[in-house]
């Protein structure tokens, strides 16, 4: 196009000889190799932006899981479980604290096995170690004793409804709503257990 007095007019090819039509020819071309490599340029790098971008979405998203579920997480036990309370809502939780050094403890660790095993689907029945130990001593001692229950180690970072007793051994009784409602001091029987489960039971918790 020329500027003409201010205004424009269109140069046609007809207008031009040879030499000028392949020069305009050769401009055009580079022109759109030009425009051509840059869109190109900048497409690939979009398409790196969003496959980094989708990287660290996905990244982020896996750590907020497992950061929440590691908060999440109220007590786990030496066989390695992950407990929260809201999920043991609905059943009846027994925990029974005891000792490796607790004469009474050890003579009724038959009997809280055959509760653990008969008890209903509705109980769960928890082991909790008196001591601060290893976890590789309170497997050895699950193995010696055939403990054949789940056993919650002494650990400040385990959230449970009850303090540590002062005696042993000592079982508390937590409803389905998560509140303690019995304390049991001394040795427990099956029997015994059931009974006390089944009067509780009755009454409204």
């Amino acid at each position: 196009m020329y500027n003409l007095n201010g205004r424009h007019n269109v140069l046609f090819y007809g207008d031009m000889n040879g030499d000028t039509i392949a020069i305009l020819k050769t401009f055009i071309k580079r022109k759109s190799v030009t425009m051509g490599h840059i869109f190109s340029k900048t497409f690939q790098q979009k398409r790196i932006f969003l496959i980094l971008a989708m990287v660290i979405g996905t990244v982020s998203f896996v750590l907020g899981i497992r950061i929440a579920n590691s908060v999440s997480v109220d007590f786990k036990t030496v066989q390695g479980a992950k407990y929260r309370w809201q999920q043991l809502e609905g059943n009846w939780v027994v925990l029974n604290y005891f000792a490796k050094w607790c004469a009474p403890c050890l003579r009724e660790l038959p009997e809280l096995n055959r509760f653990a095993e008969s008890a209903g689907k509705d109980v769960k029945l928890f082991g909790v170690n008196y001591d601060l130990m290893p976890h590789s001593e309170i497997e050895d001692m699950i193995d010696e004793f055939e403990i054949q229950f789940e056993v919650i180690p002494n650990d400040a970072n385990n959230k449970l409804p009850t303090q540590t007793p002062s005696y042993l051994p000592a079982t508390f009784i937590v409803s389905p709503k998560g509140k303690v409602v019995a304390t049991l001091l001394g040795e427990q029987t099956e029997a015994g257990l059931k009974q006390k489960i089944k009067t509780l039971k009755s009454q409204t918790y």
